[in-house]
């Protein structure tokens, strides 16, 4: 609307294209949203469904605003929007691990869930949870953090290619391939804790639920695929 994009979109979506590795990312992301897309079709059960649920529909609608933002060449918008992801799936993981802290999240005021469900204390309850003293959740929230939604005088690489930073969008392979992945990866981690957290709360047969379960099966394939995958992301 306020800066023409168009120019940084053909040259990327031709760039995306051209790389075999960008394009399973994006098969494994379609594979993500089609799972998140279908379960909406489901029969609700209880308040704790839909408020998992809306959860499922902000990671929708973050992954497709990171996937335009990718495209026209706004590299940190899209980092900014994949901690959104990262966030988002951290709260679905716990959620699934510990049903009852829906309710808590969801009725709790201001003050309890800043107390119980920052970003922080999601990181430090799943690392309690998994029985592990490591920091690998922190390292990928604080490096999406600093390059995408903080301002950090260290974090200029997205937008300055060898150090000569850009005015607006800018077509690039290197960004765009690589935030594809963390797009792609991210996103599946959060979807793959959802799976989970699904198939707690779901029972019987029907048209809607054989639909979710086939799209689940095709998500495995693509994450069996990317995790067996041979191609070069430098081709």
């Amino acid at each position: 609307m306020l800066i023409d994009t168009s120019g940084a979109i053909e040259r990327n979506r031709e760039l995306l294209q051209a790389s075999a590795w960008a394009m399973e990312n994006v098969a494994l992301g379609n594979a993500a949203i089609n799972i998140l897309r279908a379960s909406c079709d489901l029969d609700l059960k209880s308040d704790d469904h839909v408020t998992v649920l809306r959860l499922a529909i902000r990671l929708i609608n973050t992954a497709g605003a990171a996937g335009d933002a990718l495209m026209s060449g706004y590299y940190q918008p899209t980092a900014a929007l994949i901690r959104d992801l990262i966030e988002v799936g951290f709260l679905i993981d716990l959620f699934r691990r510990e049903p009852k802290k829906v309710a808590e999240w969801r009725l709790g005021d201001r003050s309890l869930r800043k107390k119980g469900f920052s970003a922080f204390e999601l990181r430090k309850a799943l690392n309690r949870l998994d029985g592990s003293t490591e920091n690998k959740r922190d390292e990928a929230y604080q490096y999406f953090t600093s390059h995408g939604t903080h301002v950090d005088p260290d974090a200029i690489a997205l937008t300055s290619p060898n150090r000569m930073t850009f005015v607006g969008p800018f077509p690039d392979r290197d960004r765009l391939v690589g935030l594809s992945f963390d797009l792609a990866r991210y996103l599946a981690a959060a979807t793959e804790y959802f799976i989970h957290w699904l198939l707690l709360q779901q029972s019987g047969a029907g048209p809607k639920v054989d639909i979710v379960a086939g799209h689940i099966d095709r998500f495995r394939e693509a994450c069996n695929d990317m995790a067996t995958r041979q191609t070069d992301p430098q081709a």
